[in-house]
């Protein structure tokens, strides 16, 4: 049931997460240009647009793969980095 709920969510999570990138991108660059607040805008600018990039490449181009070859291994040790936290020990 939850699984179902999750794969049902993951499309308009995708979605709304572009959606406001591109915005708060847009924002930024006509703020940046209006107000000339280059570190305010700059920031934002320097937060968000990597993302629109990326995930616009990613999205666009269908020549990279979706889920890396090392993602077997990722699942098998990520329960390894929740034992120290569970124990209350402080992972570096």
């Amino acid at each position: 049931m939850f699984d179902v709920l999750i794969q049902a969510m993951k499309p308009v999570f995708v979605s709304l997460y572009m959606v406001a990138a591109v915005a708060i991108t847009v924002i930024a660059v006509q703020s940046l240009w209006l107000t000339h607040d280059y570190l305010s805008w700059g920031g934002v600018l320097l937060v968000t647009a990597p993302f629109v990039v990326i995930i616009g490449r990613l999205m666009i181009f269908r020549n990279t793969a979706r889920t890396s070859a090392r993602f077997p291994m990722l699942i098998v040790l990520r329960p390894a980095g929740n034992v120290p936290g569970s124990k209350g020990i402080p992972v570096i």
